[in-house]
């Protein structure tokens, strides 16, 4: 993803019904583009299912689906 200015942001990884499975990053990131590395998904989530990333920065939140598959 790529911020326009230095700010505190967190990613989140949810389940449809909106629970937290893991939070991915929380912290304060640099401008311009940033990386993360979801290498440990299948640990992190063990079932298949639909579910939703979530970005948050102070001025908006963006979230999308995404469906694994075992």
């Amino acid at each position: 993803f790529i911020s326009p200015k230095a700010q505190f942001t967190s990613l989140e990884i949810k389940d449809i019904l909106g629970n937290t499975i893991t939070e991915v990053f929380s912290g304060n990131i640099s401008d311009g583009s940033a990386t993360v590395n979801l290498d440990n998904l299948n640990q992190l989530l063990p079932n298949a299912g639909t579910y939703l990333l979530i970005l948050k920065t102070p001025e908006q939140i963006v979230s999308k689906s995404f469906i694994k598959i075992n």
